[in-house]
């Protein structure tokens, strides 16, 4: 819910999948959309798709800020076969802040200089994301050969128990997500109690979210996550 979707054909741009909930970000409604043209009704995005269009094929995926109907939001267009896909998110931001965060993050991102510093180097980076993103609980999960897992370090609010040093069968992260896994590091999930939007469809296919940040969250994962405490 904390986004929209628009899928459109590489071939002329025709609208095909739209999430219910586009007229909250772009104020439009999601009829007025689905089998449209994008040049008909967002003018503003169709510059950022043709852009993204010439860009060499190992680009995958394109960010950009969108100052759009007098607010600013965050564009993510990404590649999904014969379609281009286009995410909208309304960002909370702060240029200082930013500034500060991203100086940060190089910081974090120095590599160790030998393996035996490495342990050390989990403890600041996790202490780093901490600091920034202010999550109750920050965690390092490391695979082994056999795919199960173990929390290899970890930083927490007082008052929350320890999964440091826990290990979990490889079965708790199914082949097909470690896969996705591998082709989309980034994970986003800021409500677990949250209703799932849905995406409307010129037809009965689906799109290939494989790329998304904001696409919807298996029930078994979520049941997962709030045994786990986490919302």
């Amino acid at each position: 819910p904390f986004g929209a979707l628009i899928d459109i054909r590489k071939d002329d741009y025709l609208i095909t999948y739209v999430s219910e909930n586009s007229e909250l970000f772009l104020h439009v409604k999601p009829e007025s959309l689905l089998n449209h043209p994008l040049h008909e009704a967002l003018m503003p995005l169709t510059f950022l798709v043709d852009a993204f269009a010439k860009a060499p094929p190992k680009e995958k995926f394109s960010y950009h800020h969108l100052n759009f109907e007098h607010q600013t939001l965050d564009i993510k267009i990404f590649d999904a076969l014969s379609h281009f896909i286009i995410e909208c998110e309304s960002p909370h931001f702060d240029e200082h802040k930013s500034n500060d965060t991203l100086q940060c993050g190089i910081d974090l991102l120095k590599p160790p200089f030998h393996p035996k510093e490495l342990p050390l180097h989990y403890s600041i980076l996790l202490k780093g994301i901490f600091e920034t993103i202010k999550y109750d609980r920050i965690m390092l999960y490391r695979f082994h050969d056999d795919w199960s897992g173990e929390v290899i370090a970890e930083v927490k609010k007082e008052g929350f128990g320890s999964y440091l040093g826990l290990r979990f069968p490889a079965s708790d992260i199914p082949s097909i997500a470690r896969q996705m896994y591998l082709k989309n590091p980034f994970r986003h999930i800021a409500d677990t109690k949250a209703a799932n939007i849905p995406i409307l469809s010129i037809d009965e296919t689906t799109p290939d979210l494989t790329y998304s940040d904001i696409r919807s969250v298996s029930p078994v994962h979520i049941e997962y996550m709030n045994n786990m405490g986490m919302q």
